[in-house]
């Protein structure tokens, strides 16, 4: 049955072939880059035993304070910072964004002016 198949249809009997052997190599290799995606991200977040932060999204804090993207994520509190970043069994703190609020609005540096002469 397959002979006659092929020798009625040869070249759409190729392209088939041709499609399956496409669709099991992007099948194998998307499982490999997934594995490494998987296996790369958890080795970075290794480093991290304990991460420290105001209330909000978590996955927002993991991929600002792991992966370094930028976000919106709250600040600690001035006395709860302090008490993190000078306890005695902590071998390493490190604060990842520093800065100071006035009722409820962040502070920020003055523009800086510029003279045209």
């Amino acid at each position: 049955m397959l002979r006659a198949l092929f020798a009625r249809n040869p070249l759409t009997v190729i392209l088939f072939t041709l499609l399956v052997a496409l669709a099991v190599g992007l099948g194998i290799a998307i499982t490999a880059q997934e594995r490494a995606l998987r296996q790369g991200s958890a080795r970075a977040a290794d480093r991290f035993d304990l991460i420290v932060a105001a209330p909000g999204s978590q996955t927002d804090l993991l991929f600002s304070a792991v992966y370094l993207r930028p976000t919106a994520v709250e600040l600690l509190s001035g006395p709860v910072a302090h008490r993190v970043l000078s306890d005695p069994d902590a071998a390493f703190a490190a604060p990842l964004a520093l800065g100071d609020s006035v009722a409820g609005s962040p502070l920020s540096a003055p523009p800086a002016h510029s003279s045209t002469t």
